[in-house]
């Protein structure tokens, strides 16, 4: 997208060939995501310890977040798995826990 604001082109206005393909290509692969499956149970059910770190990144071709739990077990086993990503533009906020699934783990700590 930012590299879309970059041509400061008006909305009307049809896109150059070049950026039209890569933007294409960008929907067509954005399909994949709906492959992601995230585990309904994400932390072992006697943990003595649950963090839910949050990453966000981005750079001029795209951006993203995503929020992982990790839960270590009574025997020290420590398991890290996903609760929730977002690629848009509020990417920057996730880890800041805008996610509904995010505020209830996060309620599950206190």
């Amino acid at each position: 997208m930012q590299s879309l604001w970059s041509l400061k082109i008006d909305w009307i206005d049809e896109l150059p060939s070049e950026r039209a393909k890569e933007w294409h290509r960008f929907l067509d692969d954005f399909n994949s995501v709906s492959s992601i499956c995230i585990d309904r149970c994400i932390q072992h059910p006697q943990a003595r310890r649950v963090e839910l770190p949050g990453f966000a990144n981005a750079s001029d071709k795209c951006y993203g977040g995503v929020i992982y739990c990790r839960s270590q077990s009574p025997d020290d086993a420590e398991t890290v798995k996903l609760v929730t990503q977002c690629f848009s533009n509020c990417g920057a906020r996730l880890p800041g826990g805008r996610d509904k699934r995010t505020r209830e783990a996060r309620a599950y700590q206190k």
